[in-house]
């Protein structure tokens, strides 16, 4: 254990003036919590005034502070306590690296009363000590400067701002610049992160299942004694300094993790912040991915939390021995947290370890308040299939965001350990985990236990994702559709947005369901008519998801049950397009319109645009001059193979 140096700093200026009255004012630095403080923490400093012989009523107040940058690395926050708020501001500048040499400064406090009446002001009495202001240094995350001193310098001083100018302290009098002014600067004690003192968020560090270094372990320091897996650094307060950004949402109050195998069933704990030892490392992967997943709800999907509401808390069970779990890992939607199995084999490790599985699980707590996909019905338990899926989906999507250099298609990848090139999924080539991604295709389930139907089903929707993020065109398997790929953010903004915006998937909704919603969610999203929704039929589509009913033949709307080639077909076109003539609703082939669900009349569309308009009579002049290629289709509506 490093021993503790304490640094008593101690700094008193006293600056002459004319005409000024023969006081001395008194301006203490105090820290809270008794000085006791850990690097890389808020340090809150209380700054409290007070005269020696007769009471002054405050006008202005200015005063600069320099850092030493090897401690000081951010002064954040700040409030002016009552009668203060009355007060114009508190004006915290940015940090001035010109002078002097090897400190910033900055002035911590300059306000005015702009206009009468004066009496109000606050003012100084000789027998108290009255605290007016606060606010926050940070402290630099270097264990190696723990019970270190810089030859010459102290943590802080006063200085000379060069916008401000030196330390003033005036009255409603006119008086300024009094004769004696004391600052006075109290000790503080650096403390290595790794010893247990107060109760605190902490930064340390871990081994993953899979014997990864974890750089970054948010912890918290328990009643003193203990470090425990509780992570508060996505608060409001901390997050600006423990690497987690803001957003502007609100933040939930715990990410925390426990250990069901305990007798205590609490948090896991250990005595410093080297989450290292074999036993807390599945605890250690649920609680970093677990917040790791927040993140990219929060800042790349902009959801407030799991339930997007700000979820009081994000809490994962690891080492539970029920054996109801399925493959280890689990979402409750009862007590709306993530369960980890205690395996019990030796080469089989704790899915914990696998951030593509957490993201997964923790994907099944959004759908829990979104659509609430439930087992569907049978013969195929479809929306169950489509509630998987969606969590392969953003568990690879997760990955590409916090794991690029990840093979995120590859669900687990890893978590055994005879032989790490196995995995539970395959998004891109769902057959090679033996799962079908054509529908009713290979591997296709078809028998009654819905469990086995839900995750061995979601390969086709599974498919359909990877097309539609990275396109592809496989005539064989993809009813010789060619899949323009949209990328993966943009894929899993459309597939989020059905899944969460209560007028698209509901909790039995089925394949079929999964694609008019989603094209309604591309279409809502998308800034251009069919940049994001005609690939995401076509995706469906591949993947053998459409309307079979649909007999789809270009233009045969004109009684003649044939492709229509003729100058005849074209007036039949411009009247139509005139409102002049009617056409055979028998003979024009209907499909199912994915967005209203209503049958709608598409045979007339040349061009592909998913309507009728002048463009097809013009694409349809250029296939009658046969200076076009053949009319096309539109991917709403698929014609059939």
């Amino acid at each position: 254990m490093k021993q503790f140096n304490c640094f008593m700093l101690m700094c008193i200026l006293f600056i002459s003036a004319n005409n000024c009255p023969a006081q001395t004012i008194n301006v203490d630095y105090y820290l809270s919590s008794g000085g006791l403080w850990p690097i890389d923490a808020d340090v809150e400093v209380y700054v409290r005034v007070s005269c020696t012989n007769a009471n002054v009523w405050i006008a202005d107040l200015n005063i600069p502070l320099a850092t030493n940058n090897t401690y000081i690395t951010s002064r954040n926050g700040g409030i002016l306590t009552y009668p203060l708020s009355e007060w114009d501001s508190a004006d915290f500048k940015t940090p001035n690296n010109n002078t002097p040499a090897g400190y910033t400064n900055q002035t911590l406090f300059g306000w005015a009363r702009l206009a009468p009446p004066y009496d109000d002001n606050p003012y100084l009495h000789p027998s108290e000590q009255r605290t007016i202001a606060s606010f926050y240094i940070h402290t630099v995350n270097n264990s190696n400067l723990v019970g270190q001193v810089v030859q010459g310098s102290v943590m802080f001083r006063s200085a000379v701002d060069p916008t401000g100018g030196p330390i003033n302290f005036g009255d409603t009098l006119g008086g300024g610049g009094y004769p004696n002014i004391q600052q006075t600067f109290h000790s503080v004690t650096f403390q290595d992160n790794q010893v247990c003192i107060s109760d605190n968020p902490r930064v340390g560090t871990g081994t993953s299942v899979k014997g990864y270094n974890h750089d970054h372990v948010d912890c918290y320091c328990y009643q003193g004694e203990v470090f425990i897996l509780r992570d508060l650094s996505r608060c409001s307060y901390f997050s600006p300094h423990h690497g987690h950004g803001g957003g502007g949402l609100v933040w939930p109050r715990e990410i925390g993790t426990s250990d069901l195998s305990s007798p205590t069933q609490g948090y896991v704990s250990n005595f410093d912040t080297a989450w290292t030892s074999f036993n807390v490392r599945p605890g250690v992967d649920a609680n970093v991915y677990a917040g790791l997943t927040y993140d990219v709800l929060n800042q790349d999907l902009l959801r407030n939390g799991i339930d997007g509401s700000g979820m009081e808390y994000m809490m994962s069970m690891v080492n539970d021995t029920l054996s109801l779990l399925w493959c280890g890992a689990g979402y409750s939607p009862v007590d709306k947290s993530v369960h980890y199995g205690l395996t019990g084999t030796p080469y089989i490790q704790s899915l914990a370890g696998c951030f593509d599985i957490v993201a997964h699980e923790w994907a099944h707590g959004v759908t829990d308040h979104g659509s609430q996909l439930s087992d569907g019905v049978a013969p195929y338990w479809e929306s169950g299939a489509l509630n998987e899926s969606f969590s392969d989906m953003f568990g690879a999507y997760a990955s590409s965001v916090q794991m690029p250099n990840s093979k995120i298609w590859r669900h687990s990848e890893g978590f055994r350990t005879d032989d790490t090139t196995l995995y539970l999924r395959n998004i891109a080539f769902p057959d090679s985990a033996n799962l079908p991604a054509i529908y009713g295709g290979s591997n296709w389930y078809s028998g009654a236990n819905s469990d086995s139907a839900t995750h061995i089903n979601c390969g086709v929707p599974d498919k359909m994702f990877y097309l539609l993020s990275q396109g592809g065109s496989n005539t064989g398997n993809h009813n010789g559709i060619t899949v323009d790929g949209i990328g993966i953010e943009d894929a899993m903004k459309v597939m989020f947005k059905a899944n969460t915006d209560n007028q698209y998937w509901s909790s039995n909704s089925d394949f079929f369901d999964g694609r008019v919603f989603s094209i309604g969610a591309a279409l809502e999203l998308e800034s251009n008519f069919g940049d994001f929704s005609f690939p995401t039929a076509d995706a469906w589509t591949a993947v053998g998801i459409y309307d079979t009913t649909c007999s789809y033949i270009t233009g045969n709307c004109n009684t003649t049950d044939s492709i229509p080639n003729t100058i005849t077909d074209l007036v039949f076109m411009l009247n139509v397009w005139n409102d002049t003539t009617s056409y055979s609703a028998s003979l024009c082939y209907k499909c199912l319109n994915p967005i209203s669900g209503d049958s709608t009349a598409v045979a007339l569309d040349f061009n592909g645009d998913c309507q009728f308009g002048m463009g097809d009579i013009i694409r349809f002049i250029a296939i009658l001059g046969r200076a076009g290629d053949p009319a096309e289709y539109c991917p709403f509506y698929y014609p059939g193979p």
